[in-house]
Formats: structure tokens, C-alpha cells, sequence
């Protein structure tokens, strides 16, 4: 159970943490743009024969076999869900929790909308309404070295030929940089063990696009810093506000 000395935010609400993490982002993105041959060897590597379709020709075919594994599409279906069904999760305990009297002193209701907002500011709107509907990267699997029509393009490049959904930066990767930020849901005491499970469960979400040729590398490791960008925004401001509140 949180105390009222629990109030904080730990390190999402220290400045120095938002920095280190728009300079990693940052840093990543020149990486990537330098070295852009990274982002397709990777995506190749997982890129390979596979059986072909009864109507197919006699040469061989490629493609990305771990999408097409019912196993892995089943975890990667459940863990595209799950942020889903924790965000409702939050709604519905928020609004209990408004009506038995709990308000922004209360330190697990802070953190539960600091949670929640991240969802909707950092997840669906910054990554997926933004990003993905203006950069228009194409996806691995659609370009033309890996059996699509499309060219590839830098990460960061705003000319492409994708027109929505795209694959800058990935939407599942910044969920699972967002499940790292749902340890505030846990006690201090648990926080850590918390950070360990969420973080394996984002990783996992991540790399399975880049296994199922959906993303790029660098498009998942920007996806996922970016909610972890957005939770200290939040952190941060919801810290000044409450002690704005207490000011007064």
C-alpha cells in the first residue's frame, strides 16, 4: 500500500532522466541515418525461404517465417491487447476510485492517471496518430528487397511512399515502452521486480515486429523510448502541479 511519502514519481519525474532519454532517442536516430545498411541487415536476417503458396512459381519463396508461426502471431495477439485491456482497467478503477472521495493527493490515483495519460498522449496520440500518419516509412516486408513494390527510406524520413499506419516509429514497441512506465502501478516496494517483468514483456513486443518484417530495428527502439519520453513529460508536470496545489 502507497504512503503519503510514496508521493513521487522516482526517476520519471527528474529532469536529468528526461534529458538522457531525448538525447538517446536523438542519438539512435543519427545512428541509424548514418549507418542505414543496420536497419536491413537486421530486418534481413530474419528474412527467408518459405513454403510457397499451391499457385506459386518453381523458384523458391522468401519471407518472414516467424509471422507466419500461429504460436508467435497467438503472443504477439495477446501482447498488442494488453494495453488495451489495462487501459480500460484504469478507467474503470478511476472513476471508482473519484466517487469513494479519491482525488490528485492521493498518490496511487496520481500515478494511475500519469499511467493512463501516457496511453492516450504518449501511445495513441504522439506515436500513433502523429508519427505514423506523417512519416511515411514503409514497412520492411513491403519494400522491394524483401518481396514488396516500395523503396526503403532513413528513419526520421518524412518522404516515402506509406500513406497511413506506417512503420516510423513502431505503434507496439511505444506500448511497450509504456507497460515500463505502468510500474508506477505497483508499491514502491515491488517497483523493481515490476520494472524487470514489464520491461521483458515491452522488449518482447518490440522485436516481435521486427521478427514479423513489420518494422525496422531503429523504428522499434524510437518507438519505445519515445512513451518512455512522454511518461517523464507527465512526471514532471503532474509533480509541478501538485506542488502548485500545495502552494496555495
Amino acid at each position: 500500500m502507497q504512503t503519503q511519502s510514496d508521493n513521487g514519481f522516482g526517476f520519471w519525474s527528474k529532469p536529468l532522466f528526461l534529458i538522457a532519454m531525448l538525447f538517446l532517442w536523438s542519438a539512435i536516430l543519427v545512428f541509424f541515418r548514418t549507418y542505414p545498411a543496420i536497419d536491413m541487415a537486421v530486418a534481413n536476417f530474419f528474412y527467408h525461404e518459405v513454403a510457397c503458396s499451391a499457385n506459386a512459381a518453381t523458384q523458391p519463396c522468401f519471407g518472414f517465417p516467424v509471422a507466419m508461426n500461429s504460436i508467435m502471431a497467438t503472443i504477439r495477439n495477446i501482447l498488442h491487447r494488453a494495453p488495451v485491456f489495462i487501459g480500460v482497467g484504469l478507467i474503470i478503477l478511476l472513476i471508482y476510485s473519484y466517487h469513494k472521495g479519491k482525488r490528485a493527493v492521493d498518490s496511487a490515483f496520481r500515478n494511475q492517471s500519469l499511467v493512463l495519460a501516457n496511453l492516450i498522449i504518449g501511445t495513441l496520440l504522439v506515436v500513433n496518430s502523429g508519427f505514423k500518419e506523417n512519416f511515411g516509412r514503409v514497412r520492411p516486408r513491403d519494400i522491394i528487397d524483401f518481396g514488396g513494390k516500395s523503396d526503403f527510406t532513413l528513419a526520421g524520413d518524412f518522404i516515402g511512399q506509406c500513406v497511413s499506419n506506417c512503420s516510423f516509429p513502431s505503434g507496439e514497441a511505444a506500448a511497450g515502452g509504456w507497460l515500463l512506465c505502468c510500474g508506477l502501478l505497483f508499491a514502491p516496494r515491488w517497483r523493481k521486480p515490476a520494472y524487470i517483468a514489464l520491461f521483458i514483456l515491452g522488449a518482447a513486443m518490440a522485436l516481435l515486429r521486427v521478427t514479423f518484417g513489420a518494422h525496422f530495428i531503429s523504428d522499434v527502439l524510437l518507438g519505445y523510448i519515445t512513451t518512455l519520453i512522454t511518461c517523464s513529460i507527465l512526471a514532471i508536470a503532474f509533480e509541478r502541479i501538485q506542488k502548485w496545489r500545495m502552494s496555495r
